[in-house]
């Protein structure tokens, strides 16, 4: 019964479709009843999913000549970037720093924020060409995936078995000014038989952050074309037999870079965030309604690993082990019933053992967390999802999240009245990093609201959202006289809308979008002095435009366009000496690729920041570093065969 969902999604919408419709509108009509299943148990379209998510199709992917995922998420409304320390970047969302365990991303099921801080690391990471879809949560996904969900999921999916079969082969090289930006080479296999599905994906190569010149907050300047490599390696082989579905993710993403905490390092110093992932699952029919799926997971990091020769350096080899079950049953005709519990146990260890900065002076931790979770759905003359979460983690404490949605298709019309709660679980180093250490380290909550409209116009989508976001008791790594360390401040959250624009025509597609969001914050750490309703280091607007214009004959342009607000941020100021606040002026990436396909063979040519803009990356807070440059004008060359 389950699996007949997604083909029933398909027809559902295209009844709707007026008699006459022409091709163009079928088109459309075609995209609209893709099945998401990031903000639900079970597939639905984006105008019924009880959430505001983003769905961005391999065809834009392509179109656009993404380098990575930071090209990618740039594209979805109220998504950027900013620079945290040592060289890394992360994203943001509706003007809150999502870095930092609040946003999560999954790729082929499995999730990769890292356990020491619940961080992700963005730019020439991600095999991005081997991607079939990117489902983007614009809002909180906490009552289905935990702590790491606060403020966004993003899941990605890639090419399936059949897709990929019997293998392939690419190769992508991007040249600036002054650097080779990136070159880098990957593979893919599969194979699908009657009972036994296999996919294999490889991903390598060599890059750098930039070849501008950053300025440390010490006032001492150096290059970044010599001291900002970044070298990728990612393996993903995915098995399904028999029911059982396993999966396997070798991350290992090294920088080599000479920032610091405070002061630059005399040479470029090694950082590796490193993970070996293991799922495996089955998905036991037990009756033609009902399918229940045990799972287990296990996960071995190297994150934030540098050299050992860095006084006062620690390393934290950690693990995590999980597992559980869920269940989905379909009740009666237009009810589903779904729910799960899962626990893990995070363990962590430091190196060098002989000089702990642990609580308590040991050289291990280790903290057990578990949940139960539930909801259900009703799909009728109108779509009603309510559900919740409970959490508890040993250290932190419990959180519990409920969630209500309801949300309705009427022809050309589409609407969604959405509210959740959401959190952040401490990760391991938020807790073991406490400012106060007889202060207790608690969980984030957030209360969203959201609503959204929705109208089809012929071959044209429109949708406007608005939302309210607030985060009590936010977590913040702050400084107090000689002190330094985590802390639960007061509260935080922002408010804004997101608008956007689908058109799909026989020459390709058009989407467009705009997003706003100001600040309702009372952290002084995220603040602008005299400019309340912004975000440190964060555009408060963004509006993006992307094509793909079929020429016939295999060739498409894809033209695109990122304009990001002006911001406030901390620079190096030479005349104070020290670092200070800057107005910086707002920043448009224009692009543009030409690819060409015949066959298995796909070949492209592109060209990003074509003004050569170099935008920078800001820090989102005031921790004393400067904008770290961006790159600048890049040519792209791409050539694969066989996917």
């Amino acid at each position: 019964m389950r699996r007949s969902i997604l083909p029933l999604c398909a027809l559902s919408l295209a009844a709707q479709t007026p008699q006459g419709a022409d091709a163009i509108e079928r088109d459309l009509l075609a995209l609209l009843s893709t099945p998401v299943t990031v903000a639900s148990r079970t597939a639905m379209t984006t105008r019924e999913t009880p959430g505001v998510v983003s769905l961005i199709t391999r065809e834009e992917i392509q179109a656009m000549g993404a380098r990575d995922l930071i090209d990618v998420l740039r594209m979805v409304p109220g998504m950027d970037f900013g620079y945290d320390v040592q060289g890394v970047v992360g994203p943001s969302m509706r003007g809150l720093w999502g870095y930092e365990g609040k946003l999560l991303l999954i790729w082929d099921g499995v999730e990769m924020n890292e356990p020491l801080f619940g961080t992700t690391q963005f730019g020439n990471h991600y095999p991005v060409d081997q991607i079939k879809r990117v489902e983007v949560i614009r809002g909180p996904g906490s009552s289905m995936y935990g702590g790491n969900a606060e403020v966004a999921v993003v899941q990605v999916t890639t090419l399936s078995p059949s897709e990929s079969a019997p293998g392939g082969a690419g190769v992508m090289a991007g040249r600036g000014r002054d650097a080779w930006y990136r070159k880098t080479a990957q593979a893919v296999a599969g194979y699908e038989g009657a009972d036994v599905k296999v996919s294999l994906g490889l991903f390598g190569g060599t890059g750098v952050r930039s070849d501008g010149t950053y300025t440390s907050p010490d006032g001492s300047s150096y290059g970044l074309a010599d001291n900002s490599q970044i070298r990728p390696i990612f393996a993903n082989l995915g098995v399904e037999a028999w029911g059982v579905k396993f999966r396997a993710i070798v991350d290992q993403y090294y920088l080599w870079q000479r920032d610091n905490i405070s002061a630059p390092t005399p040479a470029p110093t090694g950082l590796l965030f490193g993970s070996t992932n293991l799922d495996a699952r089955y998905d036991w029919q037990v009756t033609d309604r009902l399918t229940v799926t045990p799972f287990a997971t296990w996960r071995d990091f190297k994150s934030w690993w540098t050299s050992e020769e860095i006084a006062g350096a620690f390393m934290y080899p950690t693990t995590r082990f999980k597992a559980g079950a869920s269940a989905v049953w379909e009740a009666a005709e237009g009810w589903t019933l779904a729910g799960g519990a899962e626990g893990f146990r995070d363990e962590s260890k430091v190196r060098p053992p002989t000089v702990s900065d642990l609580p308590g002076g040991g050289d291990s931790v280790a903290y057990t967390t578990k949940a139960a979770y539930g909801q259900a759905q009703f799909r009728g003359w109108a779509n009603v999802t309510v559900g919740a979460r409970w959490e508890s983690h040993d250290k932190a404490g419990s959180s519990f999240v409920p969630r209500f949605a309801l949300t309705k298709v009427a022809g050309r019309w589409h609407f969604k009245i959405l509210y959740a709660n959401s959190f952040r679980t401490p990760a391991i180093q938020n807790i073991n990093q406490a400012l106060f250490p007889e202060a207790s380290i608690q969980p984030e909550k957030t209360r969203t609201a959201e609503v959204e409209v929705g109208y089809q116009a012929g071959s044209s989508l429109f949708t406007l959202n608005v939302f309210d976001m607030h985060i009590d008791r936010p977590l913040v790594y702050t400084v107090v006289g000689e002190s330094f360390g985590y802390l639960n401040m007061e509260s935080t959250g922002s408010r804004g809308f997101e608008a956007e624009w689908k058109l799909r025509q026989p020459w390709g597609f058009l989407n467009a979008g705009f997003s706003m969001a100001r600040a309702d914050n009372k952290v002084d750490y995220w603040a602008v002095p005299g400019h309340s309703a912004e975000f440190l280091g964060i555009a408060p607007a963004k509006a993006t435009l992307a094509a793909g214009i079929r020429f016939g004959k295999g060739w498409t342009l894809g033209p695109s366009l990122v304009w990001l607000a002006s911001r406030h941020a901390y620079a190096y100021d030479a005349g104070a000496g020290e670092v200070a606040l800057r107005a910086f002026p707002s920043y448009l990436l224009a692009n543009a690729t030409l690819s060409w396909n015949s066959g298995p063979v796909t070949a492209s040519l592109g060209v990003f920041d074509a003004g050569d803009r170099r935008t920078p990356f800001f820090q989102p807070y005031n921790g004393g570093h400067g904008p770290l440059p961006g790159q600048g004008r890049e040519w792209v060359a791409k050539v694969r065969y066989g996917f």
